[in-house]
């Protein structure tokens, strides 16, 4: 009898605090909203992307921006915009499009994907075959200009500047219809990102069957193009052995960029690093470790090459329990070779500056795990290639909001993960009352963004 009673007042009271007040737990999406309005993000995507037709309800700004506040708020599949629709909702200015709007505007950004050929192809197989001798590639220009004057805009890149460029294939496995076989045995696609830093400015994508080593020339030279129009300046390039090919050194050498790329290895080069004597002691440092090994420096000219290029080498005995994997075995040794025009810089400058692509990775570690690039989530490639393009702008405007953020944030730094900002600044009580914001929160100074 008593327990019943206090059940009823339970219920009675539960009756009372039941309120239609709007309040938002992801209370951080305002001064993210007004960090990309400040920035001018709309018009800026307006410019690059156009204005769809009258009757359309949204724009390609309200699409984008939507999609962005949903990333921040945790959302990495075009669905999840309808678990955070209660919470965006709190903003009365704010368009949210459905899922199924955002895929079908995202798709309309798609443009054609085109076939090239290797320099191996014959014009009989050009002829007759069109999809296991040609590459298929996508390169959406309204969408990579976007990424690249968004980038400038939020001050992340500046004129006058003079940066290093980064040149990487990623795999991206999926079971997209068009996906092809990847050199990891998984169908996949494999877009080539050219990024200068922890910024992503340029992509092509390609099938996961296009060689890595597949039109290093024409990325590096459209990169460098692109860049110049900015008047921003690119003095060095990096670049793992996919990068290893004679025409894009060249351009390099002749621009005057000077270039640290992951030789591959030939009979002729190993007959010449082996016939060197000149080695010296050596220590590698590594993040784990350091390795005690040799090296040498040894000139090398490529077969049909005009000019003697710089060889770094590194080696160890291969009987040492303690060598490194994957290097190069030859004749009893291990060998890691890097191959440059730098003729002036140290062995240690050399390779500790072509090292430093570890944090190249750390970059693509964050578009696959925190923007849903590794979820490609329509059928087609092109189509795909848009939502990878959103991906990297969202990114870059996460690393300008982070930035900014983290001076007032004890609890955040510039190199904090999407997880920790959406725990420490996103994850908090918002409410518009008489259109005025209120923030729940008596730590934090949100009010200094809004």
């Amino acid at each position: 009898m008593v327990t019943s009673k206090i059940s009823l007042v339970i219920k009675r009271i539960m009756k009372i605090i039941k309120s239609n007040r709007k309040i938002s737990s992801f209370g951080g999406i305002l001064p993210v909203l007004k960090f990309l309005r400040d920035s001018k993000m709309p018009e800026l995507i307006r410019e690059c992307l156009g204005v769809r037709v009258k009757q359309a309800k949204y724009s390609y700004e309200d699409v984008l921006t939507a999609w962005m506040l949903t990333n921040f708020c945790g959302g990495y599949r075009l669905d999840h915009i309808t678990s955070r629709r209660k919470h965006l909702n709190v903003l009365p200015d704010l368009k949210l499009p459905s899922h199924d709007t955002l895929g079908r505007v995202m798709k309309k950004l798609a443009t054609d994907i085109s076939i090239v050929y290797s320099e191996k192809s014959t014009d009989k197989k050009k002829k007759f075959d069109t999809t296991t001798n040609g590459q298929q590639i996508n390169i959406n220009e309204p969408m990579n200009k976007l990424l690249i004057k968004s980038t400038m805009q939020l001050g992340l890149l500046k004129p006058g500047d003079t940066h290093t460029l980064d040149l990487d294939v990623t795999v991206v496995p999926n079971e997209c219809y068009d996906a092809k076989m990847s050199y990891k045995r998984t169908r996949a696609y494999a877009p080539m990102i050219v990024s200068i830093g922890q910024l992503p400015i340029f992509i092509e994508n390609r099938n996961g069957n296009v060689a890595a080593m597949s039109r290093i020339l024409e990325n590096v030279e459209t990169s460098v193009n692109i860049l110049k129009e900015h008047n921003i300046q690119i003095d060095k390039v990096r670049m793992d052995s996919g990068g290893y090919s004679l025409n894009a050194m060249k351009y390099m050498d002749d621009e005057g960029i000077l270039f640290y790329i992951g030789a591959k290895r030939t009979a002729g080069m190993m007959r010449e690093v082996a016939r060197h004597r000149n080695w010296k002691r050596f220590q590698l440092e590594t993040t784990q470790t350091f390795w005690d090994c040799e090296a040498a420096d040894v000139p090398f000219r490529m077969v049909h090459g005009e000019l003697d290029y710089r060889l770094v080498v590194m080696r160890v005995k291969m009987d040492d329990n303690d060598k490194p994997t994957k290097w190069l075995p030859y004749e009893g040794y291990a060998y890691r070779i890097i191959i440059t025009n730098d003729w002036t810089s140290s062995i240690e400058e050399i390779v500790t500056f072509h090292n430093a692509r570890g944090a190249v990775e750390r970059c693509y570690d964050s578009l696959k795990n925190n923007f849903g690039f590794r979820l490609p989530p329509f059928s087609n490639m092109n189509e795909n290639s848009v939502f990878m393009l959103i991906a990297a702008l969202t990114n870059n405007v996460y690393q300008a909001l982070i930035s900014r953020v983290s001076k007032e944030f004890k609890k955040l730094s510039p190199v904090s993960r999407l997880r920790d900002f959406i725990q420490y600044f996103m994850t908090v009580s918002l409410e518009i009352i008489d259109g005025t914001p209120v923030f729940y929160d008596v730590e934090n100074p949100y009010e200094k963004f809004c």
